[in-house]
């Protein structure tokens, strides 16, 4: 299995459980989602550190994009207290519980998205984290 997935699936372990989404903490979200609010961990690009050629290891750096989607009046409300419980979960395990994991850092929040066809609007604010990871030269799976 390559160390990305094992990133991603830390990555949702840890934001399961907030108060305000709960256990609705999915992956690779494709359809419409029918119970809000909730989080949609995304794969983003995962780019190799450009160091000095080293013999076994390489520095990855993966941006993960955590989307947080509401249905409310006041959705900025929803969304900033959500931002704040995935932020204060992301920074409080700084490795993810992983030893090839070095960093996670919060890179930016979106501004949100809004589907202004019905009464109360759903909104979307995609939240990127970079994570720094080693894996070996031979396989992204060591």
């Amino acid at each position: 299995m390559h160390r990305v997935e094992s990133i991603l699936s830390a990555i949702q372990t840890t934001l399961t459980g907030l108060t305000t989404t709960g256990t609705n903490v999915v992956r690779d979200r494709v359809h419409p989602p029918e119970n809000l609010p909730m989080i949609s961990i995304d794969q983003g690009e995962d780019v190799k550190e450009d160091l000095p050629a080293q013999i076994f290891d390489v520095e990855s750096n993966l941006t993960v994009n955590v989307n947080i989607l509401v249905k409310a009046d006041s959705y900025t409300t929803q969304l900033n207290q959500i931002r704040a419980e995935v932020y204060a979960a992301m920074m409080a395990s700084s490795r993810l519980g992983l030893a090839y994991v070095d960093s996670l850092l919060w890179v930016s929040d979106s501004a949100p998205e809004i589907d202004g066809e019905s009464e109360t609007k759903t909104a979307v604010c995609t939240m990127q984290f970079q994570v720094g990871y080693v894996h070996s030269l031979l396989s992204k799976e060591a």
